[in-house]
């Protein structure tokens, strides 16, 4: 191969890869998901499961830059936003926090059969959330129309869509082991995850 040959791959090569590079680096990416503990067991929960009255359930959630978090449960009773106080709204970079705070633990009552997890994390102050929910719980149908508005602007990207390096921070000594089970997610300047469970009495 001619040496004018190899210097035209190679700018084609260059080329082809840098709307990947540039689109990598523009992403927000995050650690997320939920643990469930049900008979001395833990288990990673998934999209759509089922759970028995009793289990607990911790969220996870580790950003790669500082960010807000915003955790959203829905049953027939309707939609509250579990972690109100601003202070339980805030993560810092690379670092995670659990929710609710450590030692605690979210326990359906398996009352309404199924609950819905919402878990939204952002880079930026999200007032339309805060808002909505400044006065307490409200109803499932306003919650909806909130809902897809959000899930439209989060872009996300699945774990599966992602490249195997676009991985972050590193594993801390005496660290939970259940991060290590976590997948990242990413999207333009919002991830959103969503767990249905089916709760069983």
């Amino acid at each position: 191969m001619s040496n004018s040959i190899k210097i035209l791959v190679l700018m084609v090569v260059f080329q082809l890869s840098l709307p990947f590079v540039t689109y990598s680096q523009e992403l927000f990416k995050a650690k997320l998901g939920i643990k469930i503990k049900a008979n001395n067991e833990t288990r990673r929960a998934k999209a759509i499961d089922r759970i028995i009255k009793g289990d607990k359930l911790i969220i996870y959630v580790k950003p790669e830059v500082d960010s807000y978090v915003y955790i959203v449960n829905s049953n027939n009773s309707g939609t509250s936003l579990l972690n109100r106080k601003p202070e339980d709204q805030t993560v810092k970079s690379e670092i995670g926090r659990k929710f609710p705070r450590q030692g605690s633990a979210y326990s359906p009552d398996g009352i309404d059969g199924a609950e819905t997890i919402v878990i939204i994390v952002s880079k930026d102050k999200n007032e339309k959330i805060i808002k909505l929910f400044s006065q307490g719980a409200i109803l499932n149908e306003k919650w909806l129309a909130s809902e897809r508005e959000i899930m439209k602007t989060s872009s996300l990207l699945s774990p599966f869509e992602l490249q195997d390096d676009m991985e972050f921070g590193g594993s801390l000594r005496g660290a939970d082991p259940f991060w290590n089970k976590l997948r990242v997610s990413a999207g333009k300047a919002m991830i959103t995850q969503k767990f249905e469970f089916d709760v069983k009495k």
